[in-house]
């Protein structure tokens, strides 16, 4: 009797531990097998036991408390799996295994039908796609002949207007380059024009070679004549002719001017008029430059002629 409870002990937790790491609900077929096998052990056990107080009744109370412990443990085990079982198909009552067996796995069989139909639907949104993929291609690189024309169009428009913009910036870089050119040869000139003047700070033994540096030394020799002339009295730089050396410097200035060679008379008549010009010079093949009482003087006169010229009409 004790092989056969060790036996269907071992084959019951065999099957529960197989069941267990396959995750299969527990099925009514096991159940009632499981069922009928426990009654038979236990009829068997019944008969056993009555054949033993039958003929074993010096030993009735060791059997008896033997019995007893067996009966316990087998309950306590019987009723340890069946609260698995429970646990298991999640219900409350015994009875109800069955049916929540029968209901897991109709929604195991739905489940799995349903998984079907999506990769059934997904395989044949796939083939729609590459249908329309084909069919875009064919829309993209077989276009009608006016669809054609209108983007030729519209890319000769994109390309005139492209150009226009590149004229339109090399028209302003050529300008920016002439300003540029204008503003170095200024910067030049202005460079030369104050190279006699030297200020007590600024080494003019350092030839500037840049742009830059040469603005640098224009700057400071200009901020040094400028101290310089805020530094001078008030009487000493005024345009008055009372001031003698202002006189002294204009006097100068014009008789240099008018000594250089390069400069040439200028000639102050009036083509729309028929009046002759009064002013003759001593030697006309000199062409020096006036002095200044002879453009006061033709000054005067072109008002004058102006103004009779005014009366007349």
């Amino acid at each position: 009797m004790t092989q056969m409870e060790t036996r269907f002990r071992a084959e019951r937790e065999l099957r529960l531990r197989s069941l267990a790491a396959q995750n299969v609900p527990i099925d009514r077929l096991w159940l009632k097998e499981a069922s009928e096998k426990h009654l038979r052990a236990q009829a068997r056990y019944e008969l056993t036991m009555d054949f033993t107080n039958l003929h074993l009744q010096d030993q009735m109370e060791d059997t008896k408390q033997m019995a007893t412990k067996t009966q316990m443990e087998r309950e306590a085990w019987v009723t340890e799996k069946m609260e698995k079982a429970k646990a298991a198909v999640q219900c409350s009552r015994l009875w109800d295994i069955p049916s929540r067996l029968l209901a897991q796995q109709k929604s195991s069989v739905e489940l799995e039908q349903y998984v079907n139909e999506c990769k059934e639907k997904k395989q044949a949104l796939k083939e729609t796609l590459k249908e329309l993929e084909l069919k875009q291609a064919e829309l993209k690189f077989c276009q009608p002949p006016n669809k054609n024309r209108v983007l030729e169009e519209e890319l000769r428009r994109n390309l005139q207007l492209e150009e226009a913009r590149l004229e339109q910036m090399r028209a302003q870089m050529l300008r920016n380059q002439e300003l540029l050119v204008d503003f170095e040869n200024g910067i030049d000139h202005l460079f030369v024009r104050l190279h006699g003047i030297t200020v007590p700070d600024q080494d003019d033994s350092i030839k500037a070679r840049g742009v830059e540096e040469k603005l640098q030394h224009c700057e400071k020799k200009l901020q040094y004549l400028l101290q310089r002339v805020a530094d001078l009295p008030p009487d000493s730089h005024s345009l008055d002719e009372n001031n003698e050396t202002f006189v002294k410097v204009r006097n100068f200035l014009e008789k240099t001017t008018a000594n250089d060679p390069k400069n040439l008379k200028i000639s102050l008549d009036d083509i729309g008029s028929s009046i002759q010009d009064p002013f003759d010079f001593a030697d006309k093949d000199h062409g020096l430059v006036l002095t200044r009482e002879d453009i006061k003087k033709q000054g005067l006169y072109l008002i004058e002629s102006k103004k009779k010229g005014g009366k007349k009409k």
